[in-house]
């Protein structure tokens, strides 16, 4: 089986919570596929957690709102919605599918993140422009 390395397509679901065993916050994207590694950093510290491991594990993890932005980098939009109403969130996600991403794919998506880098033009609701 593949484990995460960077400039592979990454699929996972989420589920929020205020508390460990409460996973009871809506987001409004529980599952969602990226390119990993592409970050402007490199590999975020939530895709560090996901690296090295196999589709069907799950990790959980607390971030805190003032950690938010710099944990998930680029992937925060997937992420925020819970911390509009609370300070600290745990999550849970479990990886679904790990596939090599192809060439145009990876372009398109450091694109896209080129695009939300801070020009002001970006309507995506993530808070980037």
């Amino acid at each position: 089986m593949p484990n995460v390395e960077p400039l592979q397509k990454i699929s996972v679901t989420l589920r929020a919570g205020a508390a460990p065993g409460d996973m009871n916050l809506p987001l409004p994207r529980p599952g969602f596929t990226f390119i990993c590694g592409i970050g402007t950093g490199g590999m975020t510290a939530f895709e560090y957690l996901l690296a090295g491991r196999e589709p069907g594990e799950e990790i959980s993890f607390r971030v805190t709102r003032s950690d938010m932005e710099h944990f998930f980098e680029h992937l925060a939009p997937a992420f925020s919605a819970p911390f509009k109403e609370r300070d600290e969130v745990h999550f849970q996600a479990r990886l679904t599918g790990i596939e090599p991403a192809d060439g145009r794919e990876i372009v398109r998506a450091m694109a896209e993140l080129t695009a939300h880098a801070g020009s002001g033009g970006c309507d995506c609701g993530c808070g980037c422009g």
